[in-house]
């Protein structure tokens, strides 16, 4: 009996390696980046090709000033003069990802004053306060430093696979100023690979985006990286039509599927790319749009602020909508609109899923296609909020980029 303890503590201890090799910081908070303050921002300045030879460097958190309840960053001059910031700072930083295939999604952390740009490999893959579009060395945030952002923590985002490659990675960051008399900067950023074999689960969705004649696409999430398939049949529980696989493992998932009949219903399944089925009944189906010569009625539901305050709204409004199907004889409508305000008060992540997705997920969304538009709750309320293409609701919502 006196051998039980010690054979408890051997497990426990072959445990712990296991545990910790889930979750590795690449990138601590307190590395050395390479950084540019010189009021330029050269060509290409992002990619891996780029030779930043001469530029200054310095330990993370790099900046100017003290913020409360921070530690205190570096002095570094950033600019001209105290009350006279350069708008763009510029920053690079090489590190190196080993057994790609094994991680199931990336994990950054930043600390900025007041907006900045992400780029890995010369790509953008984030972008936050800065408006939609090119940017040059005067480009403004148009959101100035929020608590959130300059908090010890920072703000966490999840970065998928793809981003990256095998072996030599550069991620670059230019940092930029609400305004070119602004007196501080901020910039701390960590990097985490998450690895493990947890099993996902769906936390968002499925729901139906973009819908046409003849494609569609499938969005969801799940609580830890994975890489996402979808398929497709016409009878339920008989996929198979196509099969289509996400190229990278992450937690916010999105498949297109094309090469579809108009006015026809589909069935399909979710589930990741080793097997693990998500969803997959008798609800979980779409139509695709009819042909533009159709002579059929079509049917339209449009839900118009129904975001608000209350969940009681919500329960209210699907209870009568599913009514309305029932009494006549419909499965669901050929468009689902909505009118704006989807999320209150300020259309963040955490309200669409409270107040939105939770409430609609298990029916609507897993069948009927959605074609959403922004109000002013969905904006945060704020007219910098507008020009925006990082808030939630267009990380939430796929949606026309080119005029479709």
């Amino acid at each position: 009996m006196c051998t039980r303890p010690y054979r408890l503590l051997i497990f426990l201890i072959l445990l712990v390696p296991q545990f910790l090799r889930a979750q590795t910081m690449l990138l601590p908070g307190d590395s050395v980046w390479s950084y540019l303050y010189n009021n330029t921002r050269p060509i290409g300045w992002e990619t891996p090709s780029y030779n930043s030879t001469g530029w200054s460097s310095g330990k993370t958190p790099l900046g100017d000033i003290t913020y409360a309840g921070s530690v205190t960053t570096p002095y570094l001059p950033f600019g001209p003069a105290t009350a006279n910031k350069y708008v763009t700072t510029l920053f690079r930083k090489n590190f190196t990802v080993t057994d790609l295939a094994g991680v199931k999604n990336f994990t950054l952390r930043a600390r900025f004053d007041d907006g900045f740009i992400l780029y890995i490999n010369g790509v953008e893959v984030l972008r936050e306060h800065i408006p939609y579009g090119p940017v040059d060395k005067s480009t403004l945030s148009v959101v100035t430093a929020t608590p959130a952002s300059i908090a010890p923590e920072g703000i966490a985002y999840e970065i998928p696979t793809c981003a990256f490659v095998e072996g030599n990675n550069l991620i670059a960051v230019e940092v930029h100023q609400d305004h070119p008399e602004s007196t501080g900067l901020l910039f701390d950023l960590s990097l985490r690979e998450n690895r493990g074999g947890t099993t996902p689960l769906v936390v968002r969705g499925p729901y139906l985006q973009a819908g046409s004649q003849t494609a569609i696409s499938f969005r969801w999430r799940t609580d830890i990286g994975c890489k996402g398939r979808v398929k497709i049949g016409t009878a339920n529980g008989s996929y198979n039509l196509q099969t289509v696989d996400e190229t990278c493992s992450g937690t916010e998932h999105e498949i297109r599927v094309s090469g579809l009949s108009p006015d026809t219903k589909y069935f399909y399944q979710i589930s990741s790319v080793d097997g693990q089925v998500f969803q997959g009944a008798a609800d979980n189906f779409f139509r695709t749009a009819p042909p533009a010569n159709t002579k059929r009625k079509i049917s339209v539901a449009a839900f118009g602020d129904c975001g608000g305050k209350s969940i009681r709204y919500q329960q209210g409004t699907l209870s009568a909508y599913r009514n309305f199907l029932t009494a006549n004889n419909l499965d669901a409508a050929d468009a689902w609109i909505l009118m704006g305000d989807n999320a209150y008060n300020r259309g963040t992540d955490q309200e669409f899923t409270t107040n939105f997705f939770d409430v609609y997920s298990p029916s609507l969304l897993k069948n009927h296609k959605l074609f959403p538009s922004p109000g002013n709750h969905d904006y945060g309320d704020s007219y910098s909020f507008r020009r925006l293409r990082s808030i939630p609701y267009f990380k939430s919502f796929t949606v026309p980029s080119n005029g479709e």
